[in-house]
Parts: structure tokens; sequence; C-alpha cells
């Protein structure tokens, strides 16, 4: 079984400073070649076969890179926010109303190396999304996920005290866990803490942690991993 993934690439990538003044945050070189690239290739390795790209900062510049995906053995589509940025949420929304079935959400700014096949081993579609996590505690970022009784507690804007894990950036959702949100631009973890609060959010717990490139250091310890694969 496998599912499309959308990936949310319209970000701004204001912490990178002079980095992504002309290009944005997916097309950043790192390890010798556009992050995207590494994204993509990571799911080809995953059997995945269809991409949705959520674009809107210098989309025009993703779209020309990457093309209708066929050097990367995908088949990838774009969605663009239009004049006004979506937010997360709103953007996954409009998407998701193409979509038929589950999908796999990540974000343009993280290389997650997690089985695909083992999270969807554990996911009960009828049961609401599920979040992928990680035993981070607080190490390479905050931690905002606290599991008690086999339930999750999530909350972006409203840190929970002693949270061991934090979101890996990789869910499974489905268009009818979005219908209720009527705003046209929201962040997608008001989705995900409205599912926590109502106890009926799913989780996976990763075994690998994950990278991400939203920050200088975030993008020397992806290129030290890289470089190691290459030595390999």
């Amino acid at each position: 079984m496998t599912l499309p993934v959308v990936i949310l690439a319209g970000g701004l990538g204001t912490r990178l400073n002079k980095l992504t003044e002309k290009v944005p945050k997916a097309l950043i070189e790192v390890g010798g070649k556009p992050f995207i690239f590494h994204q993509l290739d990571l799911l080809k390795k995953q059997n995945v076969k269809d991409v949705i790209i959520s674009i809107h900062h210098y989309g025009d510049q993703i779209r020309k890179e990457i093309g209708d995906g066929k050097k990367f053995g995908l088949s990838i589509k774009y969605e663009e926010d239009g004049n006004e940025p979506l937010g997360t949420g709103g953007a996954l929304k409009s998407i998701s109303k193409n979509l038929k079935e589950h999908f796999f959400i990540m974000y343009g700014d993280s290389y997650l190396r997690e089985s695909f096949s083992e999270i969807l081993k554990s996911f009960q579609p009828n049961q609401g999304p599920l979040m992928v996590i990680y035993q981070n505690q607080n190490k390479f970022d905050k931690s905002n996920v606290m599991i008690k009784n086999k339930k999750i507690y999530y909350s972006k804007s409203d840190t929970l005290r002693n949270c061991q894990y934090i979101d890996y950036g990789l869910s499974i959702f489905h268009f009818e866990d979005l219908k209720k949100f009527d705003e046209k631009s929201f962040d997608l973890s008001l989705v995900q803490e409205s599912f926590s609060q109502s106890g009926s959010l799913q989780y996976h717990i990763a075994k690998e942690r994950f990278f991400e490139i939203g920050s200088l250091e975030g993008i020397k310890d992806l290129e030290s991993l890289l470089n190691e694969h290459r030595k390999i």
C-alpha cells in the first residue's frame, strides 16, 4: 500500500536570512544539490509514486527545477496558494479536496528517513489522522508532545509540561479531517491540536531522528549526515 505525499513548500524561510533572498528554501543547496532533490530521492526509495507540492514563495523556481517529476521516477503536481499565503492548514485543505484517499503530509524543510511502510502498519484508517513523533527529550528542539495512558497530547501554541516527544513533521490525513475548519488561512497545528483534545489523534513513534533545514545549524547537521553516506 502506498499513499500520495503532500509537501508543504510555500514558506518564506525567514530564519535563513540571505540564503532565501532569491531562492525558495526548498532549493537551497545542501550536500551539492537543491534540498528538495534529497527529499524526492527519499520518497522514491519509500516506493512513493504520487507527490503534490504546495508552493508560494518563489514557487515558479521549484516548478522549473522539478518539472513533472519524471527524472526522479515520480509523478509530481503543484498547488499554488495564490496571492495570499494560506498557511500550512489552509494550503493542505485546498489540496486535499482533490484527493479521494488518505495521504502523507510533510514539510518542505524536513529530511525524514523513517519507514513509511512501518507507519502505515500502525495506522487505523477510520480513527482520525496520525502524527509521527520522535522521543526528543528537548534535544533537537523543544519537545511538544506527551504520551499518557497510550493517548497523545499535543499543543504547539501552549507547550505542555513534561513533554518527551516532538512532532516529527510527518502525518497522515484525509480530506474529512479538515472539513470543519472554515478559515481560509490557518496553521495545520490547530487541526492536530483539535484531534488531540478529542482523543482521536493517532501516533507512531519514529526510530530515526529527523533532520531539517529551517536553520543554519540544521543545514550543517544534514550535510554531515549526507557526507557520512557518501563515505560508505
